[in-house]
């Protein structure tokens, strides 16, 4: 695992859609800096899973965004991910 301040979504993430590696991983590594990820025994995969979306589902709702379960690029939940890891990041 790494930390990050922010992260850019290449494409959507959701259940419904394909989803860029790259992305699932970023996000795992962002939702679990923030709480919302258990990273499972086996470790880290790039492949997109339901805690993964839980915790995006539990993180929108704890956030007050609109609880869908997925992210856009450049949207709500993908914004409101990286304010919340720059407010961690101060408190290191």
């Amino acid at each position: 695992m790494f930390e990050f301040d922010t992260f850019a979504l290449r494409l959507p993430l959701s259940s419904a859609s394909e989803s860029d590696p790259d992305d699932v991983l970023d996000a795992k590594s962002a939702f679990n800096q923030l709480g919302y990820y258990e990273i499972p025994t086996y470790g880290l995969t790039p492949y997109p899973d339901q805690p993964l979306f839980d915790g995006i589902r539990k993180y929108q709702k704890d956030a007050a965004l609109t609880v869908d379960g997925y992210m856009l690029p450049q949207g709500e939940t993908e914004q409101s991910v990286n304010k919340s890891l720059a407010k961690k990041g101060e408190r290191r």
